[in-house]
């Protein structure tokens, strides 16, 4: 039995209390999920009970003893570990080695008495066992962002874990991968062990999981055995504290009005050509990508791909990551140059389109969303900062305008550092300031509902079709199935590089995308 009494946390560099006298049960045996929506405190929760932050206040006990944990390995030593929302690798090192840092705490192999080779054999061996491959002899900054996943679950389990947390692990993973990873779970919790998931995603709670603990504003507001009485409907009414919310009725809704455009005073500047003025004399052909030839440092490879994403709608492409989704993204953003083919949006290359005309919502949020060592303001102003300034001049009434129609809230002091904030709270940052003002005439969406809860994703879909109906070219890029279902108006599926399948709304066939997403799987 792991368990908390009347645990309390407050950031001290905010004065914000985001666990608030919890007291809570795991036991063992059993996979729990852990709910509640973005900032309310899941996150701070499973690190205070694996030493990453220390409590102010409260007990954390296992099988009745309290602990002291004042670090990560204080945890690791009574077999506690986390495998984080972001997990992070040194980049420069091998995934291997990253591996091996740290062996001496798990059961079965010492890097400090092997060999390298031996070494990197015995974690082999011990990931076969789960049935976990990974590239162990490559750089830890060549992996997508579902192989970084397994990686850090994969050190997890090297460490043989008791009680085990992990914080939206699935996020990243195809239909295929999130089964294996609750098979995985699964069999851990048959041997004894304890397993926590912090979690939005509903139906994954009510397929893999024993037992659901909701938090609430800090709070623990609900508790339960996942039964029949249980569904998808009730979870929410706990998670969000009501019978039926404004958002739930705005989704119920089948017409969604097209976003309006910004106050002329704060998208002009006197002194240059507005992005909408130099696109608007192009032909008006939306995102065009063009017999493109690339290849990634992971050795994806794109031989004659092309893609047209119109005016107007919301299209999608689906895959496996590995299968040249990141490719794709990287390419749209020019991170990464084709070899031949072209990519241009209404006529333009995409590398002369302005930063104000399009928005960019990285799968990488944390590495290519956010400049960490900046505050709030700093990373909300970056595709809006033409806006701001007159003349070269900072204008703080043009800056209290912009931030008067921002469409996430942030409850937050602009003026605090953006690490200061939740991962929901950062990926609420990141589509205020691509969604917001200006409004942006391309959207590029990477994995838009990763990490979000249903408030939120609703919210984000909301403004997805406000924008494709006020004529933006919105493309989104996904493995997550059910989220280009909802969300898109065509479908493309990604395999090899090569889009395979296509179906436009109404004529989804769920299956059959899974099917052809799965055969990419039977590649792994």
């Amino acid at each position: 039995m792991f368990s908390t009494e009347n645990l309390r946390f407050t950031f001290p560099e905010n004065g914000i209390t985001a666990v608030d006298g919890v007291s809570i049960r795991f036991e063992a045996g059993k996979i729990h999920a852990l709910l509640g929506e973005n900032g309310a405190g899941k996150s701070t929760l499973a690190r205070l009970c694996t030493g990453n932050l220390r409590q102010d206040s409260g007990r954390i006990l296992y099988n009745g003893t309290p602990l002291n944990l004042h670090s990560v390995a204080d945890g690791i030593v009574q077999g506690i570990v986390l495998v984080p929302q972001h997990p992070q690798l040194s980049a420069e090192l091998t995934v291997w080695e990253n591996l091996a840092i740290g062996l001496h705490t798990a059961k079965g192999i010492s890097s400090g008495l092997l060999s390298p080779q031996k070494t990197q054999n015995a974690i082999a061996a011990a990931l076969s066992r789960y049935g976990i491959t990974l590239p162990l002899t490559q750089k830890a900054e060549t992996l997508d962002t579902a192989q970084l996943h397994w990686a850090a679950i994969g050190e997890a389990l090297l460490k043989n874990p008791s009680v085990f947390f992990l914080d939206e692990p699935s996020a990243s993973f195809s239909p295929q991968e999130i089964t294996r990873l609750y098979r995985i779970l699964r069999s851990c919790a048959d041997r004894g062990a304890c397993i926590i998931v912090v979690t939005h995603r509903i139906q994954e709670v009510l397929n893999f999981m024993d037992t659901v603990h909701i938090l609430r504003n800090g709070k623990t507001v609900w508790d339960s055995p996942i039964d029949s009485t249980v569904n998808a409907h009730l979870l929410l009414q706990e998670i969000f504290g009501s019978e039926q919310t404004e958002w739930e009725e705005a989704a119920e809704q089948q017409d969604i009005e097209p976003v309006q455009q910004a106050p002329a005073a704060l998208l002009t500047q006197p002194d240059a050509l507005s992005p909408q003025d130099t696109l608007q004399s192009k032909k008006a052909a939306g995102l065009t990508v063009s017999h493109v030839a690339a290849v990634s440092s992971r050795g994806v490879r794109f031989s004659d791909f092309s893609i047209d994403v119109p005016h107007g709608k919301i299209t999608g492409v689906v895959g496996i990551k590995k299968q040249g989704l990141e490719l794709l993204e990287y390419l749209l953003v020019n991170t990464l140059k084709p070899d031949k083919g072209t990519i241009r949006f209404d006529g333009l290359p995409i590398t002369r389109i302005p930063r104000e005309t399009y928005a960019y919502i990285p799968s990488k949020r944390m590495r290519n969303g956010i400049a960490g060592g900046h505050s709030i303001a700093e990373n909300l102003y970056v595709r809006a900062r033409a806006s701001l300034y007159r003349c070269g001049i900072y204008s703080p009434k043009a800056a209290e305008a912009w931030k008067r129609h921002c469409s996430f809230d942030i409850p937050r002091s602009w003026k605090d550092s953006v690490l200061s904030l939740s991962g929901g709270m950062i990926q609420k940052l990141i589509f205020s300031r691509e969604l917001d003002n200006p409004p942006p005439q391309l959207v590029i969406c990477a994995e838009p509902y990763w990490g979000l809860d249903r408030k939120v994703q609703l919210a984000l879909l909301q403004r997805l079709r406000s924008l494709a109906a006020a004529g933006a070219a919105v493309i989104v890029l996904t493995s997550d199935v059910d989220a280009a279902l909802e969300t898109c108006d065509c479908i493309h599926v990604l395999y090899r590089g090569v889009l395979t399948r296509f179906m436009e709304r109404p004529a989804y066939n769920r299956a059959a995308i899974i099917a052809a997403m799965m055969q990419a799987g039977k590649d792994e």
